[in-house]
């Protein structure tokens, strides 16, 4: 592992290690380095700790994991960063926020680290490990000979009310929710300049519409908010059909073709 990362001045994260104190006078002790090797291990993903740094060797991804947020309501809800660097395909270093839930704040971060490692995780490793078959893409080459290669995770999407299942006389297509590329592809202009840099660069792109028919959206770019995305993803949202609430949500990785 890179003996010179640090952690990102960017990342809100504030410590890979932290303590809960209740007013009967105990207290709860967490590291955070341990409890993502476990959960990665558990995957079949075993790393190494080099103080608060995770090395998975396979992959060569160097992970940092830190508390952002944690509020002890009725029901435990957790906010961590994991700040990835990897030599070749993020040198300089990304992050990504976890948000979780759960009954315990053990149990609210293991579950932000599975979401994680379901999501992210599995992009993330297919493209460094150039085994990325279960995953579609597409290849973008420029007038000036290069070329730059769109990583799609998988697509998660919900709707209050779904549409109809088709009838074997109906195009499938048209009734299709959602495709791997459309929530990247229908926004594609915001991310123009992504597209002719020579950075890689990794996406996570929100969008939803609400009972009364307004529109939210979150994109971030390497973990940091991206306005032009955030913009176009709502004006895309604001053109589904049917009614009700829906989101979809993904992770997307721009590469170097």
């Amino acid at each position: 592992m890179h003996p010179n990362y640090t952690p990102l001045d960017t990342n809100p994260g504030l410590s890979a290690q932290f303590s809960v104190n209740y007013d009967d006078g105990s207290a709860d002790n967490w590291d955070l380095p341990a409890l993502l090797a476990d959960v990665l291990d558990a995957e079949g993903y075993p790393t190494t700790r080099h103080g608060d740094w995770l090395h998975h060797a396979a992959s060569g991804y160097a992970l940092l994991v830190q508390i952002a947020a944690l509020d002890l309501g009725e029901h435990v809800r957790s906010t961590t960063t994991i700040q990835i660097h990897h030599p070749d395909l993020f040198p300089q270093g990304i992050f990504e926020y976890q948000h979780s839930f759960g009954e315990s704040p053990e149990e609210a971060i293991r579950y932000g680290f599975e979401l994680w490692l379901s999501s992210d995780w599995q992009l993330l490793h297919a493209v460094a490990t150039h085994d990325d078959k279960d995953h579609t893409g597409m290849t973008m080459t420029f007038s000036d000979g290069g070329s730059r290669r769109v990583h799609f995770g998988a697509p998660q999407y919900w709707q209050e009310n779904p549409a109809p299942v088709p009838t074997d006389s109906e195009d499938d297509d048209a009734h299709h929710p959602f495709c791997p590329c459309c929530l990247f592809t229908n926004s594609m202009d915001a991310y123009q300049p992504l597209l002719e840099a020579q950075d890689n660069y990794a996406l996570r792109l929100f969008a939803a519409r609400n009972d009364d028919g307004s529109t939210d959206a979150d994109c971030r770019v390497n973990g940091e908010d991206y306005a032009p995305g955030i913009d176009a993803l709502r004006a895309y949202a604001a053109t589904w059909p049917g009614t009700g609430s829906e989101f979809r949500k993904q992770y997307v990785l721009i590469t170097n073709g």
